[in-house]
């Protein structure tokens, strides 16, 4: 009897565990992210990543730029501010934004 209650206590608190995580798991995916991380790769192609801080998009230019075993100078990158896709321009993967920087 008191085992059965005990199982149901655990299992209740382990269920609000689950609620909690995943409604922060939520709200951190919805959060601000107004920084736009783009890496110009020789293939052609170009790597995104949306970023909350603009130190946030150069720290992963470094470490992209470290992967492909480059100087950080000689990795083609661009952070920009609130960007937004436009397929109307002649590049593909092209976005325009309210500021670029490095």
């Amino acid at each position: 009897m008191a085992s059965e209650k005990l199982q149901k206590f655990i299992g209740g608190v382990i269920g609000v565990l689950i609620i909690i995580g995943g409604i922060a798991l939520i709200l951190n995916y919805i959060e601000s992210r107004p920084w736009k991380g783009m890496i110009d790769l020789n293939s052609g192609k170009q790597l995104n990543k949306d970023f909350k801080t603009l130190e946030d998009c150069r720290e992963w230019a470094e470490k992209e730029a470290k992967k492909l075993d480059l100087a950080i100078a000689d990795l083609n990158y661009k952070c920009g501010l609130n960007c937004q896709y436009d397929n109307n321009t002649p590049v593909v993967n092209d976005y325009v934004c309210s500021e670029l920087t490095r």
